[in-house]
């Protein structure tokens, strides 16, 4: 069950067009900075807006458990 829940909630993120999931992401950055997401590898790496270079990069996981 853990396994499917992770996958669907997997599949939405990817369903979603670039706009949408960097939006999502973008709580992440701070005043001048963007972001630009990769789910497939669960990178999201923060830009300065300006100069475009590479501020940080932040790594995640999906991982839903189930609870009795």
């Amino acid at each position: 069950m853990n396994e499917q829940l992770q996958k669907a909630l997997q599949l939405l993120l990817r369903g979603q067009d670039d706009d949408s999931v960097n939006h999502f992401f973008n709580a992440l950055c701070g005043p001048g900075e963007c972001v630009r997401v990769d789910l497939i590898r669960g990178i999201v790496r923060i830009h300065d807006e300006e100069e475009g270079t590479e501020i940080r990069v932040v790594e995640f996981a999906i991982s839903i458990e189930e609870k009795s």
